[in-house]
């Protein structure tokens, strides 16, 4: 339950890198960079305690996310110049890539989360990560597709991006 509700933010940046996909293609870059994000979620979580110790952790995944909000504005900026108003296409590989990118700088809340409450449960550590995986992929998706139909919901992704960026570069402090 921790993760699910600390998985918002992630779902909302996870819809707004995947919805200049195609519609046939989206579901896919979704599943496949939730599914390289559950493994790096479980690595991350066997290693949570000694990520902790390392105050520079914060500083870079709050600059990765600067990054990726700064590349979204780029290409919500020239879809609006376009002539006729349309969003191109987002490489597919370069979704799945911003996915993975996003989820490790925006999960070790819900890794540290989930590692507490499992109190050594590997077996409920584990279910507790892949439901909500699970759960996030399918609100990301929806969201995916809310966003594809009103581009300026994008801004409120980005928005989301950068609050969560600015939020671990001063907790690094």
């Amino acid at each position: 339950m921790i993760d699910i509700i600390l998985a918002g933010d992630n779902a909302l940046v996870i819809g707004a890198l995947s919805a200049r996909l195609p519609a046939d293609r989206r579901g896919q870059a979704v599943a496949l960079g939730i599914a390289a994000a559950i493994g790096i979620r479980l690595f991350f979580t066997a290693t949570a305690a000694w990520l902790m110790l390392i105050p520079a952790i914060g500083l870079i995944g709050g600059l990765l996310l600067f990054w990726i909000a700064w590349k979204l504005w780029k290409e919500q900026q020239a879809d609006a110049a376009a002539p006729d108003g349309t969003a191109a296409p987002t490489n597919f590989l370069a979704a799945v890539r911003g996915i993975i990118l996003a989820d490790i700088s925006m999960s070790l809340d819900n890794i540290l989360g989930v590692a507490g409450a499992a109190k050594g449960h590997a077996f409920a550590l584990v279910i507790g990560l892949v439901l909500s995986m699970v759960m996030m992929g399918t609100a990301a998706n929806w969201i995916a597709g809310q966003m594809s139909k009103r581009p300026w919901l994008i801004y409120i992704g980005i928005a989301a991006i950068v609050l969560a960026g600015g939020k671990m570069i001063v907790e690094a402090f």
